[in-house]
């Protein structure tokens, strides 16, 4: 018995189309300016960016090509403050920057504004790059800053930095300014983490050693 041919659907049109691509992108979030710009909202503060690289970081694994929270909302997240300006001479870097076929492109693709400072950043380790990268600082400022603090932690004096391995000292920084603190442990950086940075926080707890009877803690109130 031959199967029962289906009807044929009647063509959607282009039109169509583009009311079905608008209700999604309003289901979503996303608004036309009056001039016509597409704007999309950061998922954490919410804000109405216009859909560029400037905005937002490239991501092609999202439908729209772009990751859904802005570039100010991730510097933010990672604790990071982060401005587009060369890790070698501090000169302005383009984020328009194309990169290699394959390669998946960044929030500031090179970190470098010329091949001579690509050739010189190529002669850094990967620890001074972090060091530049992140923090904005260089190897001799870290050891100078290791130097003023007499080889140790910056809270609790011990000489040990804890991390694995005979890893190297934390980098403290404010998570809102960027500004480089002082070199810690790893017990005394998770500790702030886990305060959230604040000093309020820090001494309540104090307090309440010192209230529970801890000669420690009593100590370091006096």
């Amino acid at each position: 018995m031959l199967a029962e041919t289906k009807p044929n659907r009647k063509p959607v049109s282009d039109e169509t189309r583009r009311k079905m691509s608008e209700g999604q992108l309003r289901r979503r979030g996303w608004e036309r300016s009056q001039t016509g710009v597409l704007l999309k909202p950061c998922s954490q503060c919410r804000t109405l960016l216009e859909v560029t690289e400037e905005n937002y970081p490239r991501d092609r694994s999202r439908w729209n090509g772009f990751y859904h929270r802005c570039k100010k909302c991730c510097s933010a997240r990672n604790g990071i403050i982060r401005n587009p300006t060369c890790v070698i001479c501090g000169g302005a870097v383009s984020v328009d920057v194309p990169l290699k076929k394959g390669r998946k492109r960044r929030v500031y693709p090179n970190t470098v504004c010329s091949p001579a400072c690509k050739a010189e950043r190529r002669k850094l380790t990967a620890f001074d790059y972090n060091l530049r990268v992140k923090y904005g600082i260089t190897h001799a400022d870290y050891d100078r800053m290791l130097s003023s603090q007499g080889g140790c932690c910056a809270i609790c004096r011990c000489t040990a930095s804890g991390a694995p391995r005979g890893g190297r000292w934390l980098v403290d920084h404010d998570h809102t300014t960027g500004a480089v603190r002082g070199l810690l442990c790893v017990r005394c950086n998770t500790g702030l983490g886990l305060f959230g940075d604040s000093s309020v926080m820090v001494q309540s707890a104090a307090e309440y050693l010192v209230s529970r009877g801890t000669e420690e803690a009593r100590a370091l109130i006096d």
